[in-house]
Formats: structure tokens, C-alpha cells, sequence
């Protein structure tokens, strides 16, 4: 039988990455999975820099395809963002979908 998930949260912005609502989201979802019957991330996939992480954060991380080009494009000024989020996030309905 599959486990029923009870929260599902989907960030833009996480680990590798550090501070702020990266932050926030880590600690909150540490100290609610307790009281959770299952939660899982959604977060973007940055490739092997977030395995070891994720392996041993506790809380099931589901990593999804992102443009890899995202931090380039974001500090050259070109106005591209709201293009890769509308990428990001079809990605992840397609997964939320799955579950």
C-alpha cells in the first residue's frame, strides 16, 4: 500500500544554497516531521552537490530537473526568470502529479 503524504513543499531556492527561507524551510520541516504521517521537498535537482544532503536531511527530498543555466542567466541581468520558473515549475506539477 502507498504511503499517504501529508505535506508537500515546493522550493525554488534550497540546499546547496544557504540563509534565509532556505533556512526557514529546512528548520520548520525538520521540527514537523515528527508530527507528520509522511512529508516530502520538492526542490530543485543541482546535481551531485545535494546527494549527501539529501541522504541524511531526514525528510525526504525529491529533487526535480532545473535549468542549469539559472544562476548564469540570473547574474548576467538577462530577464529570463520568469521563463525558468515557468520551466521549474511544469517540472514539478508533473511530478506532484506522479505522487
Amino acid at each position: 500500500m502507498k504511503k499517504t503524504i501529508s505535506l508537500v513543499r515546493v522550493v525554488i531556492d534550497f540546499y546547496p544554497k544557504k540563509g534565509g527561507s532556505i533556512t526557514h524551510t529546512m528548520e520548520l520541516a525538520k521540527k514537523i516531521n515528527p508530527h507528520l504521517g509522511n512529508q516530502i521537498i520538492i526542490a530543485p535537482d543541482f546535481g551531485e552537490v545535494c546527494k549527501e544532503f539529501d541522504e541524511r536531511f531526514g525528510v525526504p527530498i525529491m529533487r526535480v530537473e532545473f535549468p542549469w543555466f539559472w544562476e548564469s542567466l540570473k547574474a548576467s541581468g538577462i530577464p529570463v526568470v520568469p521563463l525558468i520558473v515557468w520551466k521549474y515549475t511544469k517540472n514539478v506539477v508533473k511530478e506532484i502529479k506522479q505522487l
